[in-house]
This record gives structure tokens, sequence and C-alpha cells, in this order.
């Protein structure tokens, strides 16, 4: 099981060095930090200026988003972490049986 103190002690411990790192840079960064405590398949988004979409940032191409998915803020579980300001697991199959909400 993650350990959701550990991973937000390594966010909080990446906020510093993401400050210089280049954008294109940030979503390997950020899966590197994560791997060790558990956290593996990592998406990085960013979301639009009005707050309705969010893009996923892979580092690649000239917008550094090659490849990448566009997402629905009001639809989707990182839509929602974004809106609350919050990690928010995806929903497993033993959660869905047990009948947790994430």
């Amino acid at each position: 099981m993650i350990d959701p103190v550990k991973v937000s002690s390594t966010l909080s411990h990446l906020m510093p060095a993401s400050h210089v790192a280049a954008f294109d840079e940030l979503p390997r960064m950020v899966a590197a930090r994560l791997e060790p405590v558990g956290v593996h398949d990592v998406a990085f988004f960013i979301v639009d200026l009005q707050g309705t979409v969010l893009r996923e940032v892979t580092g690649l191409g000239i917008d550094a988003g090659e490849g990448g998915e566009t997402l629905a803020v009001d639809a989707t579980v990182a839509g929602r972490a974004f809106q609350r300001v919050e990690l928010i697991a995806e929903p497993t199959p033993s959660m869905e049986r047990e009948g947790r909400r994430w």
C-alpha cells in the first residue's frame, strides 16, 4: 500500500528542484522521485487557463505534450484531484468490490 505521507513528503522535497528544471524535464523528474515510494505510471498534467481541460505533459515535442492525452477537468479522477488540490487514488478493482469511493 502506498503511504500518502511519504508521497506528500516526496512531492514537497521535489518542489525546490522543479523550480530550476526545464519544463520538458518535469514528467521524468516527478516519476523518478515517486518510484521509490511506490508510485508507478505517473502522468503529469497542466490545466488550461479556463480551468476546463487538462493536458498531459510528456516531455516530448515542441510543446512538451506530444503523444499526451487531453482530459476534461470535470469528468476525470485527475480533474477531481486538480479541483480539490489533493492526491486522489484512481479506483482499483478491490476498492470497487469494497464499495470504497476515491
